[in-house]
């Protein structure tokens, strides 16, 4: 058996490698899926904790366990709950931040040549490691007076200096004498960058702090417990899919065991919106990538049946000789099986390297340099690619199956069977497929609110859509094939009488031979459709996408420091005006080419109403922000001249005017809070006058969402925006940002500026967000690989159907037609089905189009904004499809040739004249 299987291959090794190269890419695109979704969801679970951080600025992956002890047994409490969490967590802690202190009490404060506020005051003591002396006091200590450090902060909070003595008189120690502490030495905390300290001394202010040598002999000698705080940094990078489930679970038994509140975390939020997400990432995933999985399918079909087309007369002879059908199927499973063993290793080495260049994308059919580590070998690949190959197989034997019974007689009777129908088009699964799928897109183009709403709330993209999108397109593909080879008959049998020998000779093949023909019809118009269809729904999500992020930023870099205050003699809050001038250096990260001030006043009311106020110099604001063409009715530049012209002048927002009846040239009052408590209501107002009211601005959304009565609803936004030299004149001082033209220049963002708005890191996430990394991906590849597919498969077929007639051949030559007839019978049938497959994909592909790019732009751009969806074709998309599908018309026209050439027409002659 084994030897009948090699001398099979020898004869017919070009089908068979090209059968074990689909074999192979079938294997690399189905073991990639474990590699794209581990992936895609290790960086969900990164982003949660980083978004965590980013809107806490505080370390986002913390276990916090409070406890007290004997002074003799708490250090080594403490040691083993660090260890327990350890060993239950599994993963790597980067540091436990130990805080210990006793009980507090009053303390009266004793002047020692600083600023003695002479009050009563409550402060506790503990003991603190990573910390740096900043300075000390030179004095002495006392005797019976315990030394102890202090942070700035808390100097400040009591009005404290150093060598200043507090007297606990409440806290007596063992020979009845209060509790006294002399303030030796002002420290800080070291480390913060390394995660030594999660908790500053800024919100640890009511503390000071001793050696733990002290603390514990104060804790023996007034028989009181030691408290302490573990602040336990789990490092999160090295939570993933394989351990999420555990570490959560450890997590919540560890807060269910919990009495007193003495265990909290802030890991399980995070985890639990992971899980909320995964499976639908999985089912997106698994969905998306059916269409390019079809067409490895149609492609390793095809190969299959030439295979069998080309054995058939051997299985005949076989089951002629008496072999059973079982013996014949078994033969073909053996032979699966091997071409499966050639094909295994290499597939799942395929799947990889499409992986990590799959890991490089940034947008569709854009790649970055430095690839995404996250996307790495899983073990599950080999899992996958094993159920590849069973799937591989059972589709190899189909074919078999089919032709297992025939015998030589049967063989010869089947050469004269009229040809038949596809399964699909005889029994209309075609209008089936077109009316369930025309169902679904009305139902979903009826609720694209309520799936925009879902999307916003959390809920996530729903998975029919994708598959919905594939089976119209599938569908109207099918349709038009029908429809075609109706058109087709009705011309042929209208002008068969007109035709040239040529034209009628392929005429009838493409008639005749329509089962065969269709399958390649069908694949080169899917190729074509889907093709085009992910291509221009990726680049409309991607184009939108990065408009609308450019238009809600506003400008390259936007920085606001967190400006210091301080209470004057008046006992008013003030802000300390940081070096405008400096700002170059202190932000030297960024490469900065202009700069200006913008003043965004929160607190700001106009008619009771609330408005973003922003005010601005308009000749530098106009050089340096982003506005999106379209948004206003005309260029928002005529807007900043208005502006500059009227020194007390102010532009607002259409939805504000309309709200109100305010019209160009009319008076209005605004309303400002207190910039630095919006609880306090102050007497300064502006009044201005309407220089122009605008749809949109530069960093203004119209459109906020906000949860009323548990149910997400849409709020409108007002707008309004003066002269910034106005608004300065008579007012205090208001904390300002800086609207920067500026740039990266490749540098790392440092955590210290996660508060400020950065368009290109705000692009960056967006573009490796899970979801939109994962469309772009397999877009990509589906497009990619279709046109692969298309170029290889397209000239498979057309060899081996022209070596497939080379008796025919021989016998038109016989008959008298002559070997430039015969070419152009070829050129004739080629050239139609490819020109009738490239339309009818182009005109699928752009119908849906037409059709579902709403409904992916509900998923993609739930939102609503002032932004007008772009969704026009890209025709350079369109155009690199088509002159792929144009090369590869010309490079098989030109191994055609080259085959015709090659044949053994002088043999097939003799045999037609015979």
């Amino acid at each position: 058996m084994l030897k009948l299987i090699f001398t099979k291959f020898k004869y017919n090794f070009k089908l068979y490698l090209w059968l074990i190269l689909g074999l192979t890419f079938m294997i690399g695109v189905i073991s990639l899926l474990p590699m794209m979704y581990s992936g895609a969801l290790y960086n969900m679970i990164i982003r949660g904790f980083e978004e965590q951080y980013e809107s806490k600025s505080e370390f986002p992956a913390l276990v916090t366990n409070i406890g007290s002890a004997g002074a003799s047994d708490v250090e080594k409490q403490v040691d083993d709950k660090i260890n327990d969490l350890k060993q239950q967590l599994g993963i790597q802690v980067l540091n436990t931040q130990i805080v210990y202190y006793s009980h507090g009490g009053t303390f009266t404060s004793e002047y020692s040549g600083g600023s003695n506020l002479n009050k009563s005051s409550f402060i506790e003591y503990g003991y603190a490691d990573n910390v740096k002396i900043v300075k000390e006091y030179k004095g002495e200590t006392g005797e019976g007076i315990v030394p102890c450090s202090a942070s700035q902060a808390t100097l400040d909070h009591f009005g404290l200096v150093l060598g200043e003595v507090i007297t606990m008189d409440e806290l007596k120690r063992a020979d009845g004498s209060p509790l006294r502490f002399r303030i030796t030495k002002l420290i800080e905390e070291t480390g913060a960058d390394e995660y030594k300290w999660f908790e500053g001394f800024k919100t640890i202010n009511g503390r000071v702090f001793i050696s733990m040598e002290d603390l514990l002999s104060l804790s023996k000698e007034m028989d009181t417990e030691v408290k302490y705080v573990l602040m336990s940094m789990v490092d999160y990078r090295y939570i993933n899919v394989n351990n999420a489930a555990r570490i959560y679970y450890v997590l919540y038994q560890m807060e269910r065991n919990d009495e007193g509140n003495q265990f909290t975390e802030t890991i399980i939020p995070v985890l639990k919106d992971y899980f909320k997400a995964a499976d639908r990432i999985i089912v997106i995933l698994y969905i998306m990538t059916i269409p390019v999985i079809g067409l490895i399918v149609m492609f390793l079909y095809m190969l299959i049946q030439r295979i069998v087309n080309s054995e058939i007369r051997d299985i005949s002879m076989l089951r002629s000789r008496g072999k059973r059908r079982s013996s014949i199927i078994g033969l073909y499973l053996l032979q699966g099986l091997l071409l499966s063993i050639l094909a295994y290793m290499p597939g799942v080495g395929i799947g990889c390297l499409f992986g990590k260049l799959l890991s490089h994308i940034s947008g569709f059919m854009n790649f970055n340099v430095t690839g995404d580590a996250a996307y790495v070998f899983v073990p599950e690949m080999f899992l996958y690619a094993l159920y590849a190959v069973i799937a591989a197989n059972i589709m190899m034997i189909i074919p078999v199956i089919k032709v297992s019974d025939t015998t030589i007689i049967r063989k010869k009777n089947a050469k004269y069977k009229r040809s038949i129908k596809p399964v699909w088009e005889k029994y209309f699964i075609d209008l089936i497929l077109l009316v369930v799928s025309v169902y679904l897109l009305y139902t979903h183009t009826k609720q694209i609110d309520v799936i925009s709403q879902d999307v916003l709330a959390g809920k996530g993209m729903d998975p029919v859509i994708f598959f919905n999108a594939s089976l119209f397109t599938i569908a109207v593909c099918l349709v038009f094939v029908r429809l075609t080879f109706i058109l087709t008959n009705l011309i042929y049998k209208i002008g068969k009488n007109k035709m040239n020998l040529p034209a009628y000779v392929s005429f009838t093949e493409i008639l005749r031979g329509r089962q065969k023909n269709t399958f390649i019809f069908v694949f080169m118009t899917l190729t074509i459709a889907l093709s085009i269809f992910h291509a221009s729904v990726a680049r409309t999500i991607d184009t939108n996408k990065q408009t609308r992020l450019i238009y809600n930023t506003g400008a390259d870099v936007i920085i606001r420091e967190s400006w210091p205050y301080h209470v004057n003699r008046s006992q008013e809050k003030q802000y300390e005006i940081p070096d405008y001038e400096a700002l170059q250096e202190r932000f030297d990260e960024f490469d900065i080419k202009q700069k200006t001030k913008v003043l965004n006043i929160e607190g700001a009311s106009i008619n009771h109403a609330q408005v973003q106020f922003s005010a601005i110099q308009t000749k530098e604001f106009g050089q340096i922000a982003h506005m999106p063409d379209g948004v206003n009715s005309e260029h928002w530049y005529n807007s900043l001249n208005r502006l500059a012209d009227m020194y007390k002048g102010v532009i607002i927002s259409r939805n504000l005017a309309e709200a109100n009846g305010y019209n160009i040239g009319d008076w209005i009052n605004v309303n400002v809070l207190d910039q630095i408590d919006l609880n306090v209501t102050t007497e300064d107002n502006y009044k201005l006058c309407v220089a122009d009211i605008v749809d949109g601005w530069p960093g203004y959304e119209r459109y906020k969402y906000e949860y009323v009565d548990d149910k997400l609803q849409v709020v409108e936004n007002n707008l309004a925006v003066m002269n910034y030299s106005y608004a300065v004149q008579g007012h205090p001082v208001r904390q300002y940002e800086i609207w920067c033209n500026a740039s990266l220049n490749g540098n790392a963002i440092p955590k210290s500026h996660y508060n400020n708005k950065i368009l290109e890191k705000l692009s960056l996430d967006l573009n490796n967000s899970s979801e939109i990394k994962i469309t772009n991906s397999i877009f990509t590849l589906e497009v990619v690989g279709a046109l692969i597919l298309c170029a290889v498969g397209f000239m498979i077929y057309w060899i081996t159907s022209v070596q497939n007639r080379e008796t025919l051949f021989g016998i038109y030559r016989a008959m008298g037609i002559s070997a430039g007839e015969t070419n152009r019978m070829i050129w004739i049938e080629e050239l139609f089905l490819t020109i009738v497959s490239i339309l009818v994909g182009l005109v699928s592909g752009l119908i849906s189009i037409r059709l579902f790019t709403p409904l992916f732009t509900a998923l993609y751009l739930p939102e609503n904004s002032l932004v007008k969806l772009d969704i026009s074709m890209n025709k350079m998309d369109i155009i690199v499809v088509l002159a792929v599908v144009g090369v590869i018309f010309v490079v098989c026209s030109i191994i055609l040739s080259n085959v015709m050439r090659k044949l053994k027409i002088s043999d097939a002659v003799k045999l037609g004249e015979d």
